[in-house]
């Protein structure tokens, strides 16, 4: 993943070689990601153009804790993320009246929007390096929580409509149908306890010893 974004990156840094473009004129996007860096063009090695280089100034963060319960976490939220998904899957899965509701098929079909979503947001979670740049926290904490509490929310959205959809269209409510909707609030019970486990870590600065090059513009 981070091969690919960087070379994501390095065609961001292609566009604007023309000269005749402002140098630093950069998206919403290209700012959060790249927060904290001072950023200068410089000639390329073959001397064809030039190419920004960056360094990064502002300070570090990590969460205030262990190197081993900074690993434990990382493992920990792993393990609760596919608990999750499978009880979700399990879920859509049984042979129960209520799965043969289209409202609640295709409501449990969307779910797996938000747990993609949330898939994606893991995997920044856990690569992300001890010591991270403004960018990183901020894809790694916060893009994390905002995750799981709307895949939380959906699915409990989810599982309040099923009795209520079940009433609707067969009356009444069985064994099956209750262990469907048990699975379902199983998963969303798990998607926000990451969300909550997370917001309940605190992060502290590490001070950066590196200043902006001389005539280089700060991204903030």
């Amino acid at each position: 993943m981070e091969k690919r974004a960087s070379r994501f990156w390095q065609r961001v840094n292609d566009y604007g070689s023309d000269e005749t473009r402002d140098p630093f004129s950069h998206s919403g996007a290209y700012h959060r990601h790249f927060q904290g860096y001072a950023e200068q063009r410089v000639p390329r090695e073959n001397g064809k153009g030039t190419r920004i280089e960056r360094v990064y100034i502002a300070d570090y963060y990590r969460y205030a804790e262990t190197d081993a319960v900074w690993r434990g976490k990382k493992l920990l939220y792993a393990i609760l993320f596919f608990a999750a998904a499978g009880a979700v899957i399990l879920a859509g899965s049984r042979p129960a009246a209520v799965n043969r509701i289209p409202a609640v098929g295709a409501a449990q079909i969307l779910a797996f929007l938000p747990m993609i979503w949330l898939l994606y947001q893991l995997v920044l979670q856990v690569t992300a390096p001890r010591r991270m740049t403004i960018g990183e926290r901020d894809s790694a904490a916060g893009g994390f929580r905002k995750a799981a509490l709307v895949s939380g929310l959906y699915l409990m959205a989810v599982a309040v409509m099923m009795p209520v959809e079940k009433a609707i269209v067969y009356g009444s409510l069985d064994g099956g149908d209750w262990a469907v909707i048990g699975l379902t609030l199983l998963g969303s019970g798990l998607t926000l306890l990451l969300g909550f486990l997370e917001k309940g870590r605190k992060q502290e600065k590490v001070p950066n010893e590196k200043t902006a090059p001389v005539g280089a513009n700060e991204i903030w």
